[in-house]
């Protein structure tokens, strides 16, 4: 009799904890959504500002404060002065930026 190898995977339900975290993740970062949105479309127009937008979303994952407005993103690497300027139209355009307290 041989024995199966055993799969070492996550375990049971790891599919489901990782769609918990990352639904979780992105009610933490509202900017998450908008660089997820044009990560995608440029992936479907083949270009290589997918890799600019997937750096992004990588620097924005490991930041634990949630975060409002493109001012606020460009304390993190791999975010720039101009992917911060298209965030904050972005918000601006989607009535997203929070109110002044």
């Amino acid at each position: 009799m041989s024995q199966r190898p055993r799969w070492r995977g996550g375990g049971g339900g790891s599919q489901r904890s990782r769609a918990f975290q990352a639904q979780r993740t992105l009610c933490k970062h509202p900017i998450l959504k908008v660089i997820m949105e044009w990560k995608e479309e440029a992936e479907t127009k083949d270009s290589k500002m997918k890799y600019v937008y997937a750096k992004a979303l990588n620097s924005l994952r490991k930041y634990p404060l949630p975060l409002s407005t493109g001012k606020e993103c460009s304390i993190l690497e791999n975010f720039g002065s101009h992917m911060c300027k298209m965030i904050e139209n972005r918000m601006a355009k989607e009535n997203m930026i929070p109110e002044a307290s």
